[in-house]
């Protein structure tokens, strides 16, 4: 019995463009290879379906099982011989197998985001999508994830101000995390800072610095087993709501040239995992007090990172 059906027909494979790479089944099985030129992820099975479909009468579906996650690179969303041509989501450059992968919404999304950025990165330096791989294909990584995109196999650069800085807490955890370029939980490494309500952690300089703004990375759950893109509702549907581990209420303080401190920033609603603050001060210390989560009695912090005026992320 058929009980939900989307409204629209699509054909995943109705256009197919060529790159100057063609993403393989060999590719996926390989984990992406570890391409040099990575800027997105899949980890969906290479799902092979028959030609007869409705018609055929055993099994329709052959699962060739992926990595979770494989890199996919930026050499397969600009065209080969068009030059100004950039694609992303069910048309990019792959095969028949590694489309079957590639084309699921979640990988799509991180494909059209990675040719966002790569588009305007070709603007901002006038130059073509090849121009970009060729030129600016570290400042294109470094732009998604400063976006909070995580890109497997990289690891963020932190910023010549952040890494100066001492960084410690008064709960005694892993401050330290908080600069260490992974932005969220990486198999057996959590890559964070677990504080309760009302913990410090503070970043310190040996002479003041001129900050333009502070960039944050809260816990929002990403490894949960529910969807994180809700496309249907059943009849036994349990609300969805921001997750209860987030950071909902939290204030950002600056140490003063007598060593006393004060609030820069209050934040009492927060909903998002990447949160940027502007601070627009000189001084030798900042401090993050989470005073509220959505739920939980313990928060996680994955980056505290701290930008001087002249180079404040976008």
């Amino acid at each position: 019995m058929l009980d939900w059906i989307g409204f629209l027909p699509g054909k995943r494979e109705s256009r197919r463009f060529v790159g100057d790479h063609i993403l393989t089944q060999n590719d996926i099985e390989a984990a992406g290879r570890h391409f040099d030129d990575i800027v997105a992820f899949g980890g969906w099975t290479m799902d092979d379906h028959f030609p007869e479909g409705f018609y055929k009468k055993e099994a329709g579906t052959i699962f060739h099982p992926a990595p979770s996650p494989y890199g996919i690179p930026y050499r397969s969303l600009y065209s080969v011989n068009i030059e100004n041509l950039f694609f992303a989501g069910r048309n990019i450059s792959a095969t028949h197998a590694a489309m079957s992968s590639t084309r699921v919404m979640a990988t799509c999304s991180l494909l059209g985001q990675a040719v966002g950025t790569a588009a305007a990165v070709a603007v901002l330096n006038r130059i073509t999508p090849r121009g970009v791989y060729e030129s600016r294909l570290a400042e294109l990584q470094q732009t998604l994830m400063e976006d909070d995109c995580y890109i497997p196999f990289r690891r963020r650069s932190v910023n010549e101000i952040t890494a100066q800085a001492s960084v410690t807490s008064s709960n005694g955890e892993k401050a330290e995390s908080v600069t260490n370029g992974f932005d969220r939980m990486i198999g057996d490494d959590d890559n964070c800072w677990t504080a309760a309500m009302g913990d410090r952690l503070e970043l310190r300089w040996e002479s003041p610095v001129a900050i333009g703004k502070v960039r944050l990375v809260f816990d929002s759950d990403l490894s949960r087993p529910t969807h994180n893109m809700v496309s249907y509702y059943t009849l036994d549907q349990k609300p969805f709501s921001v997750p209860a581990e987030l950071v909902k209420r939290f204030r950002v303080q600056i140490r003063g040239a007598d060593g006393g401190w004060t609030d820069r920033v209050e934040v009492k609603n927060n909903y998002q995992r990447l949160v940027r603050v502007s601070l627009g001060v000189t001084t030798d210390g900042i401090r993050l007090i989470p005073e509220e989560s959505w739920g939980n009695e313990r928060v996680r912090v994955f980056a505290v990172d701290a930008y001087p005026a002249e180079s404040d992320p976008a």
